[in-house]
């Protein structure tokens, strides 16, 4: 489920998913984890082909807590009505105490069909 409003010149978006996670342990697919995730997004929505944009994906385990966070800064560039590129950086922070790897670029090409 989704859901977007304007504010002005900050369109903000909130996202729910629900996510069923498998793990592949040697050849063997094990379950690992179910998710609810909320992720809540605020970007600048102004009139020229770049939108900045900042958002964080809060992940929920089923029969558990809050397990995960994602914040995320990142850029939007649209090359036309039907494509763009998303420049991002982001860092998966586990409230559960393990390790997690440093920040991630992330690039993504969109297109509308």
């Amino acid at each position: 489920m989704s859901y977007d409003k304007k504010l002005g010149v900050i369109k903000f978006q909130n996202r729910l998913r629900y996510q069923h996670q498998f793990k592949d342990n040697d050849g063997v697919t094990e379950f690992d984890a179910s998710y609810i995730r909320n992720k809540i997004e605020l970007s600048y929505d102004n009139k020229s082909k770049f939108t900045p944009y900042l958002s964080s994906d809060f992940f929920f385990q089923i029969g558990g807590s809050l397990d995960q966070l994602r914040p995320k800064l990142g850029i939007s560039y649209k090359i036309n009505k039907k494509n763009s590129i998303d420049i991002s950086v982001f860092n998966d922070i586990d409230m559960l105490g393990t390790d997690a790897p440093g920040p991630v670029l992330g690039l993504i090409y969109k297109a509308k069909l």
